[in-house]
C-alpha cells in the first residue's frame, strides 16, 4: 500500500495513469489545502510491481504512474486508485481497463480508456471521454462536452456548453442542454429531453427523441429512410419572434424520429438524474 499526502494551495491537476483496476476520487470541499493518494494493490503480480509506482507532485500536477509494462496483454497487475483532493481539482486520466468514479466537483476532465466505466458528479470545465467499451455517465458539466465511445451507454444529465457526442453501439441520454448538441449513434436511441439550442441528430438503426423547451422557436428538418417522423408541435407559418430560432435536423436510417416540447428543464434535469445517478 502507498499512501502520500502533498500541499493543494492553488488550482491542482491530478494525472493518473493506470492500466487495470480502479479509479476513485473525491473532489468534495473539505477546507483542508491538501491531497491524499493511496494507491493498492490487488493482486500478487501487482504487490511485486508496487515498488515501481510513482506518486509525485510536479508544479501544478500530482502524478500517479505505472510501468509501462502494465499496459501489456495479460491478467493480474490491478490496482485501486484512491485520491481525495480539493473541489474544482482538474482531472486527466488514461487507463487500460479500469473502472473511473468521481465525486464532488472537478475541474476539466481529460478521459482516455480501452475499457472501463466512467461515472463523475459535476464537470466544472470542459469534458473530453474517449473509451472503446465502456458507459459514461456524468451528473452535470458545467462547459462544452465532447465524448466517443465504440460501445458503452452515455449519460449526461445537465450540459451548459456545446456538446457533441458519438457512439457505434450504445444508447445516448442528455437531459438538459442549453448549447448546441452534435449527437451521432449507429445502432444506439438517443433521448434529448430538453434542448434550448441546435440540435443535429443521426442515428443509423436508433430511434431519436428531442424534447424543445417551451417558449423556444423551433425549425425542424426531419429524415427517415424506412423509419416514422413525428412532430408533436405547434405548426407555424413563421418564428413568432421570441429570439433565436432553434434549428432540428435529424436523420435515420430505420429509426423513427420523435420532437416534442419538454415538460421544463425542472422536470428534464429531475428526470435524467435519476438514470445518471443509478
Amino acid at each position: 500500500m502507498i499512501r502520500k499526502t502533498f500541499a493543494a494551495a492553488g488550482l491542482l491537476t491530478l494525472d493518473v495513469r493506470l492500466a487495470a483496476g480502479s479509479i476513485a476520487v473525491d473532489a468534495q470541499q473539505t477546507g483542508e489545502a491538501e491531497a491524499e493518494v493511496e494507491v493498492e494493490p490487488l493482486d500478487d503480480a501487482a504487490r511485486a510491481l508496487v515498488d515501481q509506482v510513482v506518486v509525485e507532485r510536479r508544479g501544478d500536477v500530482l502524478a500517479l504512474e505505472v510501468p509501462e509494462q502494465r499496459f501489456a496483454a495479460g491478467r493480474g497487475r490491478r490496482f485501486a486508485v484512491r485520491a481525495r483532493v480539493p473541489a474544482g481539482t482538474n482531472l486527466r486520466a488514461r487507463v487500460a481497463a479500469a473502472d473511473l468514479r468521481a465525486a464532488g466537483t472537478l475541474g476539466s476532465c481529460e478521459l482516455k480508456s480501452a475499457s472501463g466505466d466512467v461515472r463523475l458528479a459535476q464537470v466544472g470545465g470542459p469534458l473530453r471521454v474517449a473509451t472503446a467499451s465502456g458507459d459514461v455517465t456524468v451528473e452535470s458539466v458545467a462547459d462544452r462536452a465532447d465524448v466517443n465511445t465504440a460501445s458503452g451507454d452515455v449519460r449526461v444529465g445537465e450540459v451548459a456548453g456545446v456538446a457533441r457526442v458519438h457512439v457505434v453501439s450504445g444508447d445516448v441520454t442528455i437531459g438538459a442542454a442549453a448549447a448546441a448538441l452534435d449527437v451521432k449513434s449507429v445502432s444506439g436511441d438517443q433521448r434529448l429531453r430538453s434542448v434550448a439550442a441546435s440540435v443535429e441528430a443521426k442515428s443509423v438503426s436508433g430511434e431519436v427523441e428531442i424534447a424543445v423547451r417551451p417558449g423556444l422557436d423551433v425549425w425542424l428538418e426531419l429524415r427517415s429512410l424506412s423509419g416514422d417522423t413525428r412532430s408533436e408541435l405547434d405548426a407555424a407559418e413563421g418564428p413568432a419572434g421570441r429570439g433565436e430560432v432553434v434549428e432540428i435536423r435529424a436523420k435515420t436510417v430505420s429509426g423513427d424520429i420523435r420532437v416534442s416540447r419538454a415538460a421544463g428543464l425542472a422536470g428534464a434535469a429531475a428526470g435524467a438524474g435519476a438514470e445518471v445517478a443509478g
